[in-house]
């Protein structure tokens, strides 16, 4: 049956887009897309998340357009976050989302998006580092479909023992003797292959698939198989580290994340990072393109602005303990604190606790009630300073030194056994110390 009904099917290019389709992809994005990758984002909740992730993938591919598609249960996931989000979106299952995939496909083509290359991504992947859309470009000239762990997969593999569920269907569409399998995240469609897959007839017959299969985790033999049955070219992800570094499971710690971009050869998309703000590597991912966290608070309506921009530097804002909003601002080579108001949302400078700064302060509020400080020093290393909250009059205390080595610092943060981490950036490279309360530093002894 399935030669018959591939057979009956004939590839059609798309019909051009009327000018109201057009009109609408104006008013969704603020400039013409220039880049050749579409990316399609599932997202289910965290908007606080959503958002970092936005940022992520603006930041490290800065051509690329991109997609949401709210599979949640709150509607106003993605309300008013700049990003078109898909008009089908609606609550999936876990294990059971290809069916996204398809319906985003269908949506960008009746918006007349312009794309060569379709690529998903899952709301716990961020990018770790530039280059991922000169990659893709460069990797598939010779292919129309790219995936991570891309093969004919183990007799033991879950997902293909899933397959076997309901494998009369699967059977009916693609080869299965023997079949491909892939990891889900990441996956790289050309748009002759997603044209195809598109094409009236065939579309329909994949969706009514997708939507009634009991097979969980279809995303990871579908768009693969139905690749190959269609004669498209398919191929892995280039580097030996990319399985290593988008994969199921364990979620990235922060020591491993250092370890990654000192030593790694890899693709740049990271995947697991734990969905929580607080988690140590997405803190980290975070700081390191912390000119997306603070580019809102740079401009005149706040007390700290000045026209000389290169002046003044911002640590990333926290939520303090005191349900506020809080930063510190470097003005010259001096060090303030300010404080937005949660009810007035009125900014508040409080005092200038320190001298002899420089660079770009990083701020940090810990569990059992500081306020903590880092930043270069123009007499050169790194300095401490820490604020008692414990005490009304929150008294400034510091600078103590960290080392005097000519370093950027990037994080800090507080480990699990109650010592502080600092991450700075040196030579491209990344090192870290961590700090016992009794207030000793020490160079990358072992992170837990």
């Amino acid at each position: 049956m399935k030669e018959n009904v591939w057979r009956k099917i004939s590839f059609q290019t798309h019909k051009n887009r009327r000018d109201q389709k057009l009109e609408k992809v104006n008013r969704l994005f603020t400039k013409t897309p220039k880049s050749k990758i579409c990316f399609s984002i599932l997202v289910h909740n965290e908007r606080e998340l959503v958002k970092e992730l936005i940022d992520n993938v603006k930041r490290f591919c800065p051509n690329s357009t991109f997609v949401l598609f709210n599979g949640g249960n709150d509607p106003s996931l993605c309300k008013d976050l700049g990003v078109p989000v898909c008009p089908s979106s609606r609550k999936l299952s876990h294990g059971y989302t290809t069916i996204y995939f398809l319906e985003t496909m269908e949506w960008i083509e009746e918006l007349g998006i312009d794309y060569d290359y379709f690529i998903n991504i899952d709301s716990d992947a961020l990018f770790i580092k530039d280059g991922y859309e000169e990659m893709v470009a460069e990797q598939m000239k010779d292919a129309d479909y790219m995936a991570v762990r891309l093969r004919i997969p183990e007799e033991n593999w879950y997902i293909g023992n899933q397959l076997k569920k309901d494998i009369e269907r699967w059977r009916e569409l693609f080869c299965i003797e023997p079949f491909y399998g892939v990891f889900n995240v990441g996956q790289v469609l050309k748009r002759p292959l997603v044209m195809a897959l598109l094409e009236s007839k065939r579309k329909e017959i994949l969706k009514k698939a997708l939507l009634e299969t009991t097979s969980f985790g279809s995303d990871e033999i579908f768009f693969v198989n139905m690749a190959h049955e269609l004669g498209f070219r398919l191929k892995n992800y280039p580097y030996v580290s990319d399985p290593k570094i988008n994969r199921f499971r364990p979620y990235f710690k922060l020591g491993e994340i250092i370890n990654c971009l000192n030593n790694s050869e890899f693709s740049g998309l990271c995947h697991p990072i734990y969905r929580h703000k607080n988690d140590q590597s997405r803190k980290l991912i975070k700081h390191l393109v912390n000119n997306c966290a603070i580019e809102q608070y740079r401009n005149r309506d706040y007390p700290w602005y000045e026209s000389d921009q290169t002046n003044y530097a911002l640590s990333i804002p926290i939520n303090s303990k005191f349900g506020n909003v809080e930063l510190i601002v470097r003005t010259g080579n001096s060090l303030t604190h300010y404080w937005e108001h949660r009810e007035t949302k009125t900014w508040n400078r409080t005092r200038t606790f320190a001298e002899g700064a420089t660079g770009t302060p990083i701020f940090y509020g810990n569990s059992p009630g500081k306020f903590e400080v880092v930043s270069k020093l123009e007499k050169g290393g790194i300095g401490y300073w820490w604020r008692d909250n414990t005490i009304r009059s929150h008294p400034w205390y510091g600078p103590s030194f960290i080392t005097q080595e000519d370093v950027e610092p990037i994080m800090l943060d507080q480990l699990k056994d109650g010592q502080k981490v600092l991450v700075c950036k040196t030579n491209e490279k990344l090192t870290f110390w961590v700090g016992s309360n009794e207030g000793e530093w020490i160079k990358e002894p072992p992170l837990p």
